[in-house]
């Protein structure tokens, strides 16, 4: 996919939920960092809402279902899920998903892992 002239990015959502491999893990809900780019065609000077990507539904979408989710072992099976929610969207044809999680290591040390998809 050619990159996109129209990018629109979700930043700075937390959302604390039951992740991870390590069995301290399994006994304690953590937070997990997100940040989404969703890439579609450049919707121009427009003043309708049903032109352009809805950033607020990828943002519903992890607050609803992610803080009550089955534990995940995994931030790579909520990437490729988020990731899936993402193309499902009107409008996008390709997104990036980033997510962390800031409470690993004591030293202040992040994992993350980043995906790409396109339709």
């Amino acid at each position: 996919m050619n990159h996109s002239p129209y990018i629109v990015r979700l930043r700075s959502l937390t959302v604390t939920m039951a992740v991870g491999v390590n069995d301290w893990e399994k006994l304690q809900k953590q937070r997990v960092s997100i940040e989404v780019e969703l890439y579609g065609a450049d919707p121009g000077a427009t003043t309708d809402l049903g032109n352009c990507i809805d950033y607020s539904r990828v943002h519903a979408y992890v607050m609803k279902h992610w803080p009550d989710k089955p534990h995940t072992e995994l931030l790579e099976t909520l990437g490729d899920e988020l990731a899936s929610f993402c193309l499902s969207l009107p409008l996008v044809a390709g997104c990036r998903v980033k997510l962390g999680k800031p409470d690993v290591f004591e030293d202040g040390s992040i994992p993350e892992i980043e995906l790409y998809r396109e339709k």
